[in-house]
C-alpha cells in the first residue's frame, strides 16, 4: 500500500541533546526516535489523506494479551466506538515480516479490530483480520474510513 508521508508536517523541537515531536493526538511533546517518527508521520497520513477523525484514534494504550500486559501503537475506532484498525509501527531499520503480523494478530485477539496495518515508514502493509481462525489477508488499498 502506498502511503504519503509528509515530514514537513511534523513539529520538532530540541531541548539540550534531545529531539521532541508534537503528538497531534496526545497533544504533548514526545521524545523523537525512529519508531516515533514513523508513528507521527502515519498519524498525519491517516488524518490528512484517509479522513480519520482525531477523536477516534488512540495511541499506546495498555491491553492484556493472555496474562501479559502489552501496549499497542495505534488503534482507530469506528463511529460506534468499536475497534476498526489496529496499527503497529516499526523503525525504518526493522523489516516487516510474518513475525510483525503475528504480533498484531496476538494483540487483535483482545482488541478484535477489522483491519490491521504495519509500517516502518518505508513499507506499509494493510490487511483484514479473520478473528475466528487467527489469520489475515493483505489488501492493496486503504479502506474508506467512513464505511466503518
Amino acid at each position: 500500500m502506498k502511503t504519503i508521508f509528509e515530514p514537513h508536517l511534523l513539529k520538532v523541537k530540541q531541548e539540550q541533546d534531545q529531539l521532541f515531536v508534537w503528538d497531534i493526538i496526545r497533544k504533548k511533546w514526545i521524545q523523537l526516535n525512529a519508531e516515533e517518527e514513523v508513528r507521527q508521520l502515519l498519524l498525519h497520513f491517516l488524518i490528512q489523506h484517509c479522513a480519520v477523525p482525531k477523536g477516534l484514534i488512540a495511541i499506546e494504550k495498555q491491553i492484556k494479551v493472555g496474562s501479559l500486559n502489552k501496549r499497542f501503537d495505534i488503534i482507530i475506532y469506528d463511529q460506534s466506538q468499536q475497534p476498526w484498525m489496529l496499527i503497529e509501527c516499526k523503525a525504518p531499520s526493522v523489516g516487516l515480516n510474518q513475525q510483525t503480523w503475528f504480533q498484531l494478530l496476538d494483540y487483535n485477539q483482545t482488541i478484535q479490530a477489522k483491519y490491521g496495518l504495519i509500517s516502518n515508514g518505508i513499507e506499509t502493509q494493510l490487511a483484514t483480520f479473520d478473528s475466528k481462525i487467527g489469520s489475515f489477508n493483505l489488501l492493496n488499498t486503504f479502506p474508506k474510513w467512513d464505511n466503518a
